[in-house]
Protein backbone atom coordinates (compact mmCIF):
# COMPACT_ATOMS: atom_id res chain seq x y z
CA UNK A 1 0.00 0.00 0.00
CA UNK A 2 2.92 2.33 0.71
CA UNK A 3 4.02 2.01 -2.91
CA UNK A 4 0.48 2.45 -4.26
CA UNK A 5 -0.03 5.86 -2.63
CA UNK A 6 3.19 7.08 -4.27
CA UNK A 7 1.16 7.39 -7.49
CA UNK A 8 3.55 5.40 -9.69
CA UNK A 9 0.69 3.17 -10.92
CA UNK A 10 -1.87 5.93 -11.55
CA UNK A 11 -3.12 6.67 -15.06
CA UNK A 12 -5.08 9.84 -14.24
CA UNK A 13 -4.67 13.02 -12.23
CA UNK A 14 -8.19 12.73 -10.80
CA UNK A 15 -7.39 11.49 -7.31
CA UNK A 16 -9.09 11.07 -3.98
CA UNK A 17 -6.69 12.47 -1.38
CA UNK A 18 -6.70 12.24 2.41
CA UNK A 19 -4.07 13.31 4.91
CA UNK A 20 -2.93 10.44 7.11
CA UNK A 21 -1.45 10.66 10.58
CA UNK A 22 -0.24 8.04 13.01
CA UNK A 23 2.11 7.83 15.98
CA UNK A 24 5.20 5.67 16.27
CA UNK A 25 7.29 5.36 19.42
CA UNK A 26 10.97 4.57 19.17
CA UNK A 27 14.35 4.38 20.85
CA UNK A 28 15.80 6.46 17.99
CA UNK A 29 16.37 10.15 18.68
CA UNK A 30 16.46 12.89 16.04
CA UNK A 31 15.85 16.57 16.61
CA UNK A 32 14.02 17.53 13.42
CA UNK A 33 11.70 16.14 10.78
CA UNK A 34 12.81 13.08 8.81
CA UNK A 35 11.56 13.59 5.27
CA UNK A 36 11.21 10.79 2.73
CA UNK A 37 9.63 10.62 -0.72
CA UNK A 38 6.44 9.11 0.70
CA UNK A 39 6.17 10.05 4.40
CA UNK A 40 7.47 12.42 7.04
CA UNK A 41 8.47 11.56 10.60
CA UNK A 42 7.78 14.54 12.89
CA UNK A 43 9.30 14.24 16.38
CA UNK A 44 7.22 15.37 19.36
CA UNK A 45 7.42 15.16 23.13
CA UNK A 46 5.48 12.36 24.81
CA UNK A 47 5.18 12.31 28.59
CA UNK A 48 7.38 9.66 30.18
CA UNK A 49 8.84 8.77 26.79
CA UNK A 50 11.66 10.62 25.12
CA UNK A 51 11.19 9.63 21.48
CA UNK A 52 7.89 9.72 19.62
CA UNK A 53 7.04 10.63 16.05
CA UNK A 54 3.98 11.58 14.06
CA UNK A 55 3.94 9.70 10.76
CA UNK A 56 2.46 12.03 8.18
CA UNK A 57 1.53 10.85 4.67
CA UNK A 58 -0.92 11.43 1.84
CA UNK A 59 -3.30 8.53 1.29
CA UNK A 60 -4.23 9.00 -2.36
CA UNK A 61 -5.91 6.82 -4.94
CA UNK A 62 -7.52 7.29 -8.31
CA UNK A 63 -11.15 8.39 -8.04
CA UNK A 64 -13.60 5.53 -8.26
CA UNK A 65 -17.32 5.45 -7.39
CA UNK A 66 -16.82 2.16 -5.53
CA UNK A 67 -13.45 2.58 -3.83
CA UNK A 68 -13.15 4.52 -0.60
CA UNK A 69 -10.21 5.39 1.61
CA UNK A 70 -8.38 2.25 2.59
CA UNK A 71 -5.03 0.88 3.65
CA UNK A 72 -3.94 3.26 6.45
CA UNK A 73 -3.01 0.37 8.72
CA UNK A 74 -0.95 -1.28 5.98
CA UNK A 75 0.78 2.01 5.13
CA UNK A 76 1.95 2.48 8.70
CA UNK A 77 2.95 -1.17 9.12
CA UNK A 78 5.07 -1.15 5.96
CA UNK A 79 6.69 2.16 6.83
CA UNK A 80 7.35 1.01 10.41
CA UNK A 81 9.23 -2.04 9.12
CA UNK A 82 11.31 0.17 6.81
CA UNK A 83 12.14 2.47 9.73
CA UNK A 84 13.38 -0.48 11.78
CA UNK A 85 15.40 -1.80 8.87
CA UNK A 86 16.71 1.54 7.59
CA UNK A 87 17.56 3.21 10.91
CA UNK A 88 18.50 0.02 12.76
CA UNK A 89 16.33 0.94 15.70
CA UNK A 90 12.94 -0.09 17.08
CA UNK A 91 9.65 1.56 16.13
CA UNK A 92 6.21 0.56 17.35
CA UNK A 93 2.75 2.05 17.65
CA UNK A 94 2.60 0.97 21.31
CA UNK A 95 4.81 2.85 23.76
CA UNK A 96 4.84 -0.06 26.20
CA UNK A 97 6.42 -2.32 23.58
CA UNK A 98 9.40 -0.02 23.13
CA UNK A 99 9.85 0.24 26.89
CA UNK A 100 9.70 -3.54 27.29
CA UNK A 101 11.97 -4.35 24.35
CA UNK A 102 14.58 -1.81 25.40
CA UNK A 103 14.68 -2.50 29.13
CA UNK A 104 18.20 -2.78 30.61
CA UNK A 105 20.05 -6.02 29.95
CA UNK A 106 21.00 -8.55 32.61
CA UNK A 107 23.92 -10.90 32.70
CA UNK A 108 23.76 -14.66 32.99
CA UNK A 109 21.25 -17.16 31.66
CA UNK A 110 18.48 -16.56 34.19
CA UNK A 111 16.72 -13.74 32.41
CA UNK A 112 18.51 -12.65 29.21
CA UNK A 113 17.14 -9.57 27.44
CA UNK A 114 16.94 -9.00 23.67
CA UNK A 115 19.84 -6.56 24.06
CA UNK A 116 22.00 -9.50 25.18
CA UNK A 117 21.70 -11.01 21.71
CA UNK A 118 22.08 -8.08 19.33
CA UNK A 119 23.81 -4.67 19.59
CA UNK A 120 22.20 -1.29 18.93
CA UNK A 121 18.62 -2.26 18.04
CA UNK A 122 17.54 -2.57 21.69
CA UNK A 123 19.64 0.24 23.17
CA UNK A 124 17.52 2.50 25.42
CA UNK A 125 18.73 5.58 23.53
CA UNK A 126 20.07 5.69 19.98
CA UNK A 127 21.29 9.13 18.98
CA UNK A 128 20.71 9.60 15.27
CA UNK A 129 23.34 10.86 12.86
CA UNK A 130 22.84 12.92 9.72
CA UNK A 131 24.40 10.30 7.44
CA UNK A 132 21.92 7.70 8.78
CA UNK A 133 18.98 9.99 8.03
CA UNK A 134 20.23 10.67 4.51
CA UNK A 135 20.83 6.98 3.84
CA UNK A 136 17.39 6.14 5.24
CA UNK A 137 15.71 8.56 2.81
CA UNK A 138 17.63 6.98 -0.08
CA UNK A 139 16.51 3.48 0.95
CA UNK A 140 12.85 4.56 1.11
CA UNK A 141 13.09 6.15 -2.33
CA UNK A 142 14.72 3.06 -3.83
CA UNK A 143 12.19 0.68 -2.27
CA UNK A 144 9.24 2.74 -3.55
CA UNK A 145 10.83 2.70 -7.01
CA UNK A 146 11.20 -1.10 -7.16
CA UNK A 147 9.15 -3.10 -9.68
CA UNK A 148 5.94 -4.18 -7.95
CA UNK A 149 6.82 -7.87 -7.54
CA UNK A 150 10.19 -7.03 -6.04
CA UNK A 151 8.66 -4.38 -3.80
CA UNK A 152 6.28 -7.01 -2.42
CA UNK A 153 9.21 -9.36 -1.80
CA UNK A 154 11.30 -6.71 -0.08
CA UNK A 155 8.50 -5.33 2.08
CA UNK A 156 7.61 -8.88 3.20
CA UNK A 157 11.25 -9.35 4.19
CA UNK A 158 11.48 -6.08 6.13
CA UNK A 159 8.26 -6.92 7.99
CA UNK A 160 9.65 -10.36 8.86
CA UNK A 161 12.97 -8.72 9.80
CA UNK A 162 11.22 -6.34 12.23
CA UNK A 163 8.99 -9.11 13.60
CA UNK A 164 12.06 -11.24 14.24
CA UNK A 165 13.47 -8.51 16.47
CA UNK A 166 10.21 -8.01 18.31
CA UNK A 167 9.61 -11.68 19.13
CA UNK A 168 13.22 -12.25 20.23
CA UNK A 169 12.08 -11.62 23.79
CA UNK A 170 9.55 -14.46 23.56
CA UNK A 171 10.86 -17.13 21.20
CA UNK A 172 14.53 -17.21 20.27
CA UNK A 173 14.12 -20.22 17.94
CA UNK A 174 11.35 -18.65 15.88
CA UNK A 175 13.10 -15.28 15.83
CA UNK A 176 16.31 -16.89 14.55
CA UNK A 177 14.42 -18.94 11.95
CA UNK A 178 12.52 -15.90 10.64
CA UNK A 179 15.77 -14.32 9.50
CA UNK A 180 16.49 -17.45 7.45
CA UNK A 181 12.97 -17.19 6.02
CA UNK A 182 13.73 -13.62 4.92
CA UNK A 183 16.79 -14.63 2.96
CA UNK A 184 15.21 -17.81 1.65
CA UNK A 185 12.18 -15.96 0.29
CA UNK A 186 14.43 -13.60 -1.68
CA UNK A 187 16.54 -16.49 -2.95
CA UNK A 188 13.48 -18.13 -4.47
CA UNK A 189 13.17 -15.21 -6.87
CA UNK A 190 16.52 -16.19 -8.37
CA UNK A 191 17.38 -18.85 -10.91
CA UNK A 192 16.61 -22.53 -10.47
CA UNK A 193 20.01 -23.86 -9.38
CA UNK A 194 20.77 -27.51 -10.09
CA UNK A 195 23.13 -28.97 -7.45
CA UNK A 196 26.22 -30.99 -8.31
CA UNK A 197 27.62 -34.00 -6.47
CA UNK A 198 30.14 -31.90 -4.52
CA UNK A 199 27.23 -29.91 -3.01
CA UNK A 200 26.11 -33.01 -1.12
CA UNK A 201 27.70 -32.80 2.33
CA UNK A 202 28.37 -36.54 2.55
CA UNK A 203 29.63 -36.92 -1.00
CA UNK A 204 33.13 -38.08 0.05
CA UNK A 205 31.68 -40.59 2.53
CA UNK A 206 29.33 -41.93 -0.14
CA UNK A 207 32.19 -42.17 -2.65
CA UNK A 208 33.96 -44.47 -0.21
CA UNK A 209 30.87 -46.61 0.30
CA UNK A 210 30.23 -46.87 -3.44
CA UNK A 211 33.87 -47.50 -4.33
CA UNK A 212 34.29 -50.44 -6.66
CA UNK A 213 30.69 -50.78 -7.84
CA UNK A 214 29.59 -50.45 -11.45
CA UNK A 215 30.17 -46.82 -12.62
CA UNK A 216 26.69 -46.64 -14.17
CA UNK A 217 25.06 -47.68 -10.89
CA UNK A 218 27.30 -45.22 -9.06
CA UNK A 219 26.11 -42.41 -11.33
CA UNK A 220 22.43 -43.39 -10.93
CA UNK A 221 22.77 -43.28 -7.13
CA UNK A 222 24.37 -39.83 -7.34
CA UNK A 223 21.54 -38.53 -9.57
CA UNK A 224 18.92 -39.96 -7.22
CA UNK A 225 20.48 -38.20 -4.21
CA UNK A 226 20.80 -34.92 -6.13
CA UNK A 227 17.06 -34.96 -6.89
CA UNK A 228 16.43 -34.26 -3.21
CA UNK A 229 14.45 -31.00 -3.07
CA UNK A 230 15.98 -29.96 0.25
CA UNK A 231 19.47 -30.04 -1.27
CA UNK A 232 18.32 -27.83 -4.18
CA UNK A 233 16.70 -25.30 -1.89
CA UNK A 234 19.68 -25.21 0.43
CA UNK A 235 22.14 -24.66 -2.41
CA UNK A 236 19.98 -21.95 -3.97
CA UNK A 237 19.78 -20.25 -0.58
CA UNK A 238 23.54 -20.29 0.02
CA UNK A 239 24.32 -19.19 -3.55
CA UNK A 240 21.93 -16.25 -3.28
CA UNK A 241 23.34 -15.03 0.03
CA UNK A 242 26.96 -15.41 -1.11
CA UNK A 243 26.25 -13.50 -4.30
CA UNK A 244 24.84 -10.59 -2.28
CA UNK A 245 27.72 -10.22 0.17
CA UNK A 246 30.24 -7.50 -0.64
CA UNK A 247 33.68 -6.84 0.82
CA UNK A 248 32.25 -4.12 3.06
CA UNK A 249 30.65 -6.84 5.19
CA UNK A 250 34.15 -7.98 6.20
CA UNK A 251 35.78 -4.53 6.32
CA UNK A 252 33.83 -1.37 7.25
CA UNK A 253 30.79 -3.14 8.75
CA UNK A 254 32.82 -5.54 10.89
CA UNK A 255 35.03 -3.00 12.69
CA UNK A 256 32.87 -2.80 15.81
CA UNK A 257 32.02 -6.52 15.89
CA UNK A 258 33.67 -8.46 18.69
CA UNK A 259 34.10 -11.75 16.79
CA UNK A 260 33.39 -11.06 13.10
CA UNK A 261 32.91 -14.05 10.83
CA UNK A 262 35.64 -14.78 8.27
CA UNK A 263 34.99 -15.05 4.56
CA UNK A 264 35.98 -18.72 4.49
CA UNK A 265 33.41 -19.57 7.19
CA UNK A 266 30.37 -17.98 5.56
CA UNK A 267 29.19 -20.88 3.40
CA UNK A 268 29.44 -23.50 6.13
CA UNK A 269 27.73 -21.18 8.63
CA UNK A 270 24.89 -20.65 6.14
CA UNK A 271 24.45 -24.39 5.67
CA UNK A 272 24.33 -24.86 9.45
CA UNK A 273 21.80 -22.04 9.85
CA UNK A 274 19.61 -23.46 7.08
CA UNK A 275 19.74 -26.93 8.62
CA UNK A 276 18.75 -25.58 12.04
CA UNK A 277 15.87 -23.65 10.46
CA UNK A 278 14.68 -26.83 8.71
CA UNK A 279 14.88 -28.88 11.90
CA UNK A 280 12.92 -26.24 13.80
CA UNK A 281 10.28 -25.86 11.07
CA UNK A 282 9.71 -29.58 10.49
CA UNK A 283 10.56 -31.16 13.85
CA UNK A 284 10.34 -28.23 16.30
CA UNK A 285 13.94 -29.03 17.17
CA UNK A 286 15.41 -26.02 19.05
CA UNK A 287 18.24 -23.91 17.67
CA UNK A 288 21.67 -24.86 19.04
CA UNK A 289 21.45 -24.12 22.78
CA UNK A 290 24.88 -22.49 22.93
CA UNK A 291 23.65 -19.62 20.69
CA UNK A 292 21.20 -18.59 23.43
CA UNK A 293 23.93 -17.92 25.97
CA UNK A 294 24.46 -14.13 26.32
CA UNK A 295 28.28 -14.33 26.41
CA UNK A 296 28.42 -16.47 23.27
CA UNK A 297 25.89 -14.23 21.49
CA UNK A 298 28.18 -11.19 21.46
CA UNK A 299 29.96 -11.93 18.19
CA UNK A 300 29.02 -12.99 14.65
CA UNK A 301 29.92 -16.62 14.99
CA UNK A 302 30.27 -19.45 17.49
CA UNK A 303 32.37 -22.54 16.76
CA UNK A 304 30.80 -25.80 17.87
CA UNK A 305 32.58 -29.08 17.11
CA UNK A 306 34.92 -27.13 14.81
CA UNK A 307 31.97 -25.88 12.74
CA UNK A 308 30.89 -22.19 12.54
CA UNK A 309 27.38 -21.19 13.61
CA UNK A 310 25.86 -17.73 13.17
CA UNK A 311 24.80 -16.12 16.41
CA UNK A 312 21.60 -14.10 16.28
CA UNK A 313 23.74 -10.96 16.19
CA UNK A 314 25.75 -12.28 13.24
CA UNK A 315 22.64 -13.45 11.41
CA UNK A 316 20.84 -10.12 11.79
CA UNK A 317 23.93 -8.31 10.52
CA UNK A 318 24.16 -10.64 7.54
CA UNK A 319 20.42 -10.39 6.76
CA UNK A 320 20.52 -6.59 6.87
CA UNK A 321 23.57 -6.53 4.61
CA UNK A 322 22.09 -8.94 2.02
CA UNK A 323 18.66 -7.25 1.85
CA UNK A 324 20.30 -3.85 1.58
CA UNK A 325 22.54 -5.02 -1.28
CA UNK A 326 19.61 -6.71 -3.00
CA UNK A 327 17.62 -3.46 -2.90
CA UNK A 328 20.50 -1.39 -4.24
CA UNK A 329 21.07 -3.74 -7.18
CA UNK A 330 17.48 -3.59 -8.46
CA UNK A 331 16.22 -1.28 -11.18
CA UNK A 332 14.36 1.90 -10.25
CA UNK A 333 11.02 2.71 -11.92
CA UNK A 334 9.40 6.15 -11.70
CA UNK A 335 6.18 4.65 -13.08
CA UNK A 336 4.91 1.18 -13.83
CA UNK A 337 1.93 -0.31 -15.65
CA UNK A 338 0.27 -2.36 -12.94
CA UNK A 339 -3.34 -2.98 -11.92
CA UNK A 340 -2.95 -2.10 -8.26
CA UNK A 341 -6.65 -2.45 -7.39
CA UNK A 342 -6.32 -6.22 -6.98
CA UNK A 343 -3.81 -5.62 -4.16
CA UNK A 344 -5.74 -3.00 -2.23
CA UNK A 345 -6.38 -4.05 1.40
CA UNK A 346 -9.78 -5.62 1.97
CA UNK A 347 -10.23 -6.57 -1.70
CA UNK A 348 -11.24 -10.22 -2.14
CA UNK A 349 -11.57 -11.78 -5.58
CA UNK A 350 -14.40 -14.31 -5.42
CA UNK A 351 -16.51 -16.19 -7.92
CA UNK A 352 -19.95 -14.67 -8.34
CA UNK A 353 -23.13 -16.61 -7.64
CA UNK A 354 -24.34 -18.67 -10.64
CA UNK A 355 -27.28 -16.36 -11.39
CA UNK A 356 -24.83 -13.66 -12.50
CA UNK A 357 -22.98 -15.69 -15.13
CA UNK A 358 -24.52 -19.09 -15.79
CA UNK A 359 -26.82 -17.78 -18.54
CA UNK A 360 -24.31 -15.66 -20.48
CA UNK A 361 -23.55 -16.55 -24.08
CA UNK A 362 -21.22 -13.69 -24.97
CA UNK A 363 -17.66 -14.93 -25.37
CA UNK A 364 -18.71 -18.49 -24.51
CA UNK A 365 -15.85 -21.04 -24.48
CA UNK A 366 -16.31 -24.82 -24.65
CA UNK A 367 -14.06 -25.45 -21.63
CA UNK A 368 -16.64 -23.58 -19.49
CA UNK A 369 -19.33 -26.25 -19.79
CA UNK A 370 -18.39 -28.15 -16.61
CA UNK A 371 -18.36 -24.90 -14.63
CA UNK A 372 -21.77 -23.98 -16.04
CA UNK A 373 -23.11 -27.41 -15.07
CA UNK A 374 -21.69 -27.01 -11.55
CA UNK A 375 -23.54 -23.70 -11.21
CA UNK A 376 -26.70 -25.28 -12.57
CA UNK A 377 -26.54 -28.19 -10.12
CA UNK A 378 -26.23 -25.67 -7.30
CA UNK A 379 -29.28 -23.80 -8.58
CA UNK A 380 -31.18 -27.05 -9.21
CA UNK A 381 -30.90 -28.07 -5.57
CA UNK A 382 -31.56 -24.51 -4.39
CA UNK A 383 -34.70 -24.25 -6.52
CA UNK A 384 -36.20 -27.26 -4.72
CA UNK A 385 -34.55 -26.83 -1.35
CA UNK A 386 -35.36 -23.12 -0.93
CA UNK A 387 -38.21 -22.87 -3.43
CA UNK A 388 -36.26 -20.35 -5.52
CA UNK A 389 -36.69 -19.98 -9.29
CA UNK A 390 -33.81 -21.03 -11.53
CA UNK A 391 -32.05 -18.52 -13.74
CA UNK A 392 -33.42 -18.28 -17.27
CA UNK A 393 -30.85 -20.08 -19.43
CA UNK A 394 -32.92 -20.35 -22.62
CA UNK A 395 -30.35 -18.50 -24.72
CA UNK A 396 -27.58 -20.78 -23.47
CA UNK A 397 -29.68 -23.87 -24.18
CA UNK A 398 -30.31 -22.70 -27.72
CA UNK A 399 -26.57 -22.19 -28.12
CA UNK A 400 -26.00 -25.73 -26.84
CA UNK A 401 -28.43 -27.05 -29.45
CA UNK A 402 -26.12 -25.79 -32.19
CA UNK A 403 -22.97 -27.16 -30.54
CA UNK A 404 -23.81 -30.56 -29.06
CA UNK A 405 -23.33 -32.66 -32.19
CA UNK A 406 -19.91 -31.13 -33.00
CA UNK A 407 -18.53 -30.98 -29.45
CA UNK A 408 -15.87 -33.36 -28.11
CA UNK A 409 -17.29 -36.04 -25.82
CA UNK A 410 -15.67 -34.50 -22.71
CA UNK A 411 -17.61 -31.28 -23.40
CA UNK A 412 -20.67 -32.87 -24.96
CA UNK A 413 -21.66 -34.84 -21.84
CA UNK A 414 -21.94 -31.83 -19.47
CA UNK A 415 -23.75 -29.91 -22.25
CA UNK A 416 -26.28 -32.73 -22.68
CA UNK A 417 -26.88 -33.16 -18.93
CA UNK A 418 -27.31 -29.41 -18.43
CA UNK A 419 -29.59 -29.19 -21.46
CA UNK A 420 -31.79 -32.13 -20.46
CA UNK A 421 -32.13 -31.34 -16.76
CA UNK A 422 -32.83 -27.67 -17.42
CA UNK A 423 -35.66 -28.46 -19.82
CA UNK A 424 -37.09 -31.29 -17.71
CA UNK A 425 -37.33 -28.87 -14.78
CA UNK A 426 -39.56 -26.55 -16.83
CA UNK A 427 -43.22 -26.97 -17.81
CA UNK A 428 -43.56 -28.44 -21.32
CA UNK A 429 -44.70 -25.14 -22.85
CA UNK A 430 -41.57 -23.38 -21.53
CA UNK A 431 -39.01 -25.84 -22.87
CA UNK A 432 -36.76 -25.01 -25.83
CA UNK A 433 -38.36 -25.70 -29.20
CA UNK A 434 -35.98 -28.47 -30.23
CA UNK A 435 -35.89 -30.30 -26.90
CA UNK A 436 -38.28 -33.15 -27.77
CA UNK A 437 -36.59 -33.64 -31.13
CA UNK A 438 -33.03 -33.55 -29.84
CA UNK A 439 -33.74 -35.99 -27.02
CA UNK A 440 -34.28 -38.68 -29.67
CA UNK A 441 -31.03 -38.00 -31.47
CA UNK A 442 -28.19 -40.46 -31.27
CA UNK A 443 -25.63 -37.84 -30.09
CA UNK A 444 -27.63 -37.29 -26.91
CA UNK A 445 -28.69 -40.90 -26.31
CA UNK A 446 -25.12 -42.17 -26.67
CA UNK A 447 -23.88 -39.56 -24.18
CA UNK A 448 -26.33 -40.75 -21.53
CA UNK A 449 -25.06 -44.34 -21.77
CA UNK A 450 -21.50 -43.55 -20.65
CA UNK A 451 -20.50 -44.10 -17.01
CA UNK A 452 -19.54 -40.54 -16.15
CA UNK A 453 -20.17 -38.54 -12.99
CA UNK A 454 -22.62 -36.27 -14.82
CA UNK A 455 -24.70 -39.28 -15.87
CA UNK A 456 -24.61 -40.80 -12.39
CA UNK A 457 -26.24 -37.63 -11.10
CA UNK A 458 -28.63 -37.40 -14.05
CA UNK A 459 -30.07 -40.85 -13.35
CA UNK A 460 -30.46 -40.02 -9.65
CA UNK A 461 -32.35 -36.80 -10.36
CA UNK A 462 -34.57 -38.45 -12.98
CA UNK A 463 -35.38 -41.49 -10.79
CA UNK A 464 -33.59 -44.10 -12.89
CA UNK A 465 -31.51 -47.10 -11.86
CA UNK A 466 -27.85 -47.24 -12.79
CA UNK A 467 -27.23 -49.51 -15.78
CA UNK A 468 -23.49 -49.63 -15.07
CA UNK A 469 -21.38 -52.03 -13.04
CA UNK A 470 -21.03 -50.78 -9.45
CA UNK A 471 -17.22 -51.07 -9.57
CA UNK A 472 -17.18 -48.81 -12.62
CA UNK A 473 -19.38 -46.30 -10.78
CA UNK A 474 -17.03 -46.31 -7.79
CA UNK A 475 -14.01 -45.81 -10.07
CA UNK A 476 -15.74 -42.88 -11.76
CA UNK A 477 -16.57 -41.29 -8.40
CA UNK A 478 -12.96 -41.64 -7.24
CA UNK A 479 -11.80 -40.03 -10.49
CA UNK A 480 -14.20 -37.17 -9.80
CA UNK A 481 -12.81 -36.77 -6.26
CA UNK A 482 -9.30 -36.30 -7.62
CA UNK A 483 -10.28 -33.79 -10.30
CA UNK A 484 -12.91 -31.68 -8.55
CA UNK A 485 -10.37 -29.27 -7.06
CA UNK A 486 -8.98 -28.36 -10.47
CA UNK A 487 -10.06 -25.21 -12.28
CA UNK A 488 -12.96 -25.62 -14.72
CA UNK A 489 -13.83 -29.06 -13.27
CA UNK A 490 -17.29 -30.21 -12.30
CA UNK A 491 -18.09 -29.62 -8.61
CA UNK A 492 -21.18 -31.24 -7.10
CA UNK A 493 -23.18 -29.55 -4.34
CA UNK A 494 -22.77 -31.32 -1.01
CA UNK A 495 -26.33 -32.66 -0.98
CA UNK A 496 -26.01 -34.16 -4.46
CA UNK A 497 -22.79 -35.86 -3.47
CA UNK A 498 -24.49 -37.35 -0.41
CA UNK A 499 -27.19 -38.80 -2.66
CA UNK A 500 -24.52 -40.28 -4.89
CA UNK A 501 -22.78 -41.95 -1.93
CA UNK A 502 -26.06 -43.45 -0.68
CA UNK A 503 -26.77 -44.75 -4.19
CA UNK A 504 -23.37 -46.46 -4.30
CA UNK A 505 -23.96 -47.99 -0.85
CA UNK A 506 -27.39 -49.33 -1.77
CA UNK A 507 -26.06 -50.91 -4.96
CA UNK A 508 -23.48 -52.78 -2.89
CA UNK A 509 -26.26 -53.90 -0.53
CA UNK A 510 -28.36 -55.21 -3.42
CA UNK A 511 -25.38 -57.36 -4.46
CA UNK A 512 -24.90 -58.65 -0.88
CA UNK A 513 -21.59 -56.79 -0.48
CA UNK A 514 -22.45 -55.74 3.07
CA UNK A 515 -18.98 -54.67 4.15
CA UNK A 516 -18.75 -52.18 1.26
CA UNK A 517 -22.31 -51.09 2.01
CA UNK A 518 -21.43 -50.10 5.58
CA UNK A 519 -18.24 -48.37 4.43
CA UNK A 520 -20.06 -46.18 1.92
CA UNK A 521 -22.98 -45.37 4.22
CA UNK A 522 -20.48 -44.35 6.89
CA UNK A 523 -18.78 -42.18 4.28
CA UNK A 524 -22.15 -40.58 3.46
CA UNK A 525 -22.74 -40.02 7.18
CA UNK A 526 -19.40 -38.19 7.56
CA UNK A 527 -19.99 -36.16 4.40
CA UNK A 528 -23.36 -34.99 5.81
CA UNK A 529 -21.69 -32.63 8.27
CA UNK A 530 -23.84 -29.54 8.69
CA UNK A 531 -27.05 -31.54 8.15
CA UNK A 532 -27.88 -33.16 11.52
CA UNK A 533 -31.29 -34.39 10.33
CA UNK A 534 -29.59 -36.46 7.65
CA UNK A 535 -26.98 -37.74 10.09
CA UNK A 536 -29.67 -38.69 12.61
CA UNK A 537 -31.51 -40.56 9.85
CA UNK A 538 -28.37 -42.53 8.97
CA UNK A 539 -27.64 -43.27 12.63
CA UNK A 540 -31.12 -44.60 13.34
CA UNK A 541 -30.99 -46.94 10.34
CA UNK A 542 -27.55 -48.16 11.36
CA UNK A 543 -28.83 -48.96 14.84
CA UNK A 544 -31.74 -50.98 13.44
CA UNK A 545 -29.60 -52.71 10.82
CA UNK A 546 -31.86 -51.47 8.05
CA UNK A 547 -31.13 -50.68 4.44
CA UNK A 548 -31.04 -46.95 3.82
CA UNK A 549 -34.18 -46.07 1.91
CA UNK A 550 -32.96 -43.92 -0.96
CA UNK A 551 -36.27 -42.16 -1.53
CA UNK A 552 -36.41 -41.14 2.13
CA UNK A 553 -32.91 -39.68 1.86
CA UNK A 554 -33.93 -37.88 -1.31
CA UNK A 555 -36.90 -36.32 0.44
CA UNK A 556 -34.75 -35.24 3.36
CA UNK A 557 -32.18 -33.72 1.04
CA UNK A 558 -34.74 -31.79 -0.95
CA UNK A 559 -37.10 -30.72 1.82
CA UNK A 560 -35.21 -30.53 5.12
CA UNK A 561 -32.81 -27.76 6.16
CA UNK A 562 -31.77 -29.02 9.59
Amino acid sequence: MLQIISGKFFNTDELSKSDGYNVLFSNYSWISEINTCITTLIPFYEKNHDFAYVVKYLNQIEKDPVLVRTGDEEIVQEFESLCIFGLRALFDSEKENIERFCRPSKGGMQSPRPSNYVPRYFDPHIHGRLEEIEQFSKIIRKVIGLPRKKFNSVISCTIAFSNSLKILDYNFDLSYSMLIYCLESLSQKGDNYQPIWEDYQKSEEMNGILYGIDPEIHLKIQKTILKDQHLKLQKRFTNFVLSNITDSFFIEESRDVKHPIRRSEIEKALINAYSMRSSFAHELKPILLHLKHPTIAEGDVYHHDNSPYFTYSGLIRLTHHVINNYISEQEYLESENFDYRSELPGILIMKMAPEYWIWRTEGFQKFEVSGRLSGFFSQYINSIYNQKPMTNCSDLMELYETMISQAEMRNRIPMVIHYCLYNLRLPEDKRTKLFAQLCKQREILDCLKICKIENLIFTILTGQEWPWNIDDCVSEYRRYQKKKYENSSLVLPQLLEILLLVKIANNFFSQAHYQQYYEWINFAFLESTGYPTLQNFFTSRFADGELIDFNSVLQLVLKTKT
